[in-house]
């Protein structure tokens, strides 16, 4: 049932993009909480989104400490990002760390 659930989700945001920016963050703590391959899926694409999207998926997956964006997260650091998410994903660094990360800083 969860599955079918996200699978919509993720069809929707992806396919045509119809959820509003509030209806997209809105979902981003549900989505995190399954914890399941769709659910890194549809984080992932949400981390190329507007900034405000960007920001909250970042701030979901930090928060809820999901495994699995720590090569995500190094690209994404050397883009053209805000403070509050370069804090946020070494937040996460800090725990999911690796070799490159320390090359990253």
């Amino acid at each position: 049932m969860e599955h079918d659930i996200l699978q919509s989700i993720k069809l929707e945001i992806t396919k045509n993009l119809k959820f509003t920016p509030y209806l997209r963050i809105s979902l981003h703590p549900f989505i995190a909480q399954s914890k399941s391959d769709i659910a890194h899926t549809i984080l992932c694409a949400e981390l190329s989104a507007e900034p405000a999207i960007r920001f909250s998926a970042i701030r979901t997956i930090t928060s809820n400490l999901l495994p699995g964006f720590t090569d995500l997260f190094h690209a994404l650091f050397q883009h053209s990002i805000t403070d509050d998410e370069k804090i946020q994903i070494c937040i996460y660094l800090a725990t999911y760390g690796n070799s490159q990360t320390v090359e990253l800083f």
